[in-house]
């Protein structure tokens, strides 16, 4: 799609496994990654995307919370309209399989990109320390949202730091963060792969059906290192 080191691209993605494909690939070629968690509405996408200026945009047709699921094809329609930067759209199928009936901009599905037998050899761009990695946000409680540019070096440094020293993470570990794309713990999380770890993904509500659903699934993946917030 003719990405290159320096081009913006953006994921408005539950916390999926095409969501760290996406950043991972982003990463690869020098460019520099942002993302939002689809439950986002429109004008908060905008207020972030809008300073950034994207040129592929990443979004999911659905996700689910609570039992319930909630379509974004429209919502991804109204962001792509009003971001002029955007030249290309690759749509994740999450909830439904079926057809759309709603056009996105120059839009191909993310299953047709990775299922192709004609696939290119994974060339890694070479980087200086501080070149940008991705582009973060503030809360937006004090106005619009500003823009956080964190560099590669600095990132890689400061995270394997946390992960090896503060929390032994190692080689064969599991670790969970509860945390969607909107979060900066998600991006840490990614990290985690630095260390030669797995990562558990987890989306939706944490207590669906049931008070105890993220323990039940650390000890069935058996997590090593689990993480969430509790606002009491």
């Amino acid at each position: 799609m003719g990405v290159k080191k320096g081009d913006r691209i953006a994921g408005f993605l539950p916390n999926m496994p095409e969501a760290i494909v996406s950043m991972l690939a982003t990463s690869s070629l020098g460019a520099i990654w942002t993302s939002c968690s689809p439950d986002f509405g429109v004008q908060s996408v905008l207020d972030r995307f809008g300073q950034v200026e994207p040129k592929v945009f990443i979004c999911v047709d659905a996700y689910l919370y609570n039992g319930k699921v909630f379509n974004c094809l429209k919502k991804n329609q109204s962001i792509i309209l009003k971001l002029p930067s955007i030249e290309r759209t690759i749509l994740v199928r999450y909830v439904d399989d079926k057809p759309i009936n709603i056009t996105l901009k120059n839009s191909t599905n993310f299953d047709d990109i990775v299922n192709t037998d004609e696939a290119p050899d994974l060339i890694f761009e070479r980087f200086k320390f501080n070149d940008p990695l991705y582009i973060l946000f503030s809360s937006g409680t004090t106005g619009v949202p500003k823009c956080i540019v964190h560099g590669v070096g600095g990132t890689l440094i400061q995270h394997k730091k946390e992960h090896n020293l503060h929390c032994d993470i190692k080689e064969g570990d599991n670790v969970f963060y509860f945390t969607t794309c909107g979060w900066m713990m998600w991006n840490w999380l990614v990290s985690s792969l630095a260390s030669k770890a797995s990562i558990v993904l987890f989306d939706g509500s944490p207590m669906f059906k049931k008070d105890d659903l993220l323990l039940k699934i650390a000890d069935k993946e058996k997590i090593t290192l689990l993480n969430c917030l509790v606002k009491g």
